[in-house]
C-alpha cells in the first residue's frame, strides 16, 4: 500500500486495499488458531503499530485521509473481538461472514463510490457518502452473507435469504452514519450479533 500511494495511487484507494488484503489473511484465523490470546497479541500488536505510526505520521497509505479516523486501530479490536465471540459460539463462519462485510464490501463500496458515484449525501462536515456506494455495500453484504449460510450451512434457502437481507439493511445504514471510523468496529460486531441471535445452524 506504501508503495501503491508512492505511484500517485489515492489514500482513500490504499486504505481499502489494505482492507480488502487483510479481511482474506485474518478470515482464516479460526481454521488456523486455537487460542484467542494468539489473536489478542496479534490485535495488540497491530493495535499498537497503528497507533504509534498515526502518531508518528508514518503509513500514510493508511493514516493520510482527509476527514478523521480512527478506523485503523478499531479494526484490530473487532477482529478479536469477533474471533472470541465466534469460539464462544463455536461457528467460525459466523466469524469469516463478519470479517468479510468489513473488509470486502466496505473497500467495493467506496471504490464504486469515489469513481461512479454521482447521489451525493453528507454524514458529517467534510465527510460525503454516495447512494451507489451505499448500494453496493448492501449489494456486497447480502452476497457475502448468503453465499456463506448457504453453502456452509444446512439452513434452508428461504431463511438464508432473510438473514441475508437483515444484515445488509442494517450494516448499510451503520456503515452510513457511523463516524471516525467506528463502522470498523461496528460492522463486523454487529453482524456477528444479529447472525448468533438469528440462527443456530449446524455447519457441514
Amino acid at each position: 500500500a506504501e508503495a501503491w500511494r508512492k505511484f500517485g495511487a489515492l489514500t482513500e484507494v490504499t486504505r481499502k486495499f489494505v482492507h480488502f488484503s487483510g479481511a482474506f489473511v485474518t478470515i482464516f484465523f479460526p481454521f488456523i488458531f486455537k487460542s484467542h490470546l494468539t489473536v489478542l497479541l496479534l490485535a495488540v500488536i497491530f493495535g499498537g503499530i497503528m497507533f504509534v505510526t498515526k502518531k508518528l505520521g508514518k503509513l500514510q497509505s493508511v493514516h493520510a485521509v482527509e476527514r478523521k479516523s480512527d478506523g485503523a486501530i478499531y479494526h484490530p479490536i473487532a477482529i478479536y473481538v469477533c474471533f472470541l465471540y465466534s469460539q464462544i459460539l463455536n461457528q467460525p463462519w459466523f466469524y469469516v461472514i463478519s470479517i468479510l462485510i468489513l473488509g470486502v464490501s466496505d473497500a467495493v463500496a467506496a471504490l464504486v463510490g469515489k469513481s461512479y458515484g454521482m447521489n451525493e449525501y453528507i454524514v458529517e462536515v467534510g465527510s460525503k457518502k454516495t447512494f451507489e456506494g451505499s448500494f453496493t455495500f448492501f449489494l456486497t453484504s447480502f452476497l457475502i452473507t448468503h453465499l456463506i449460510l448457504l453453502f456452509a450451512t444446512s439452513i434452508g434457502r428461504i431463511e438464508t435469504v432473510l438473514v441475508a437481507l437483515l444484515i445488509a439493511i442494517i450494516m448499510t445504514i451503520f456503515e452510513s452514519v457511523s463516524l471516525k471510523g467506528a463502522d470498523n468496529l461496528f460492522i463486523p460486531i454487529g453482524t456477528m450479533f444479529i447472525l448468533s441471535k438469528n440462527i443456530q445452524p449446524t455447519f457441514e
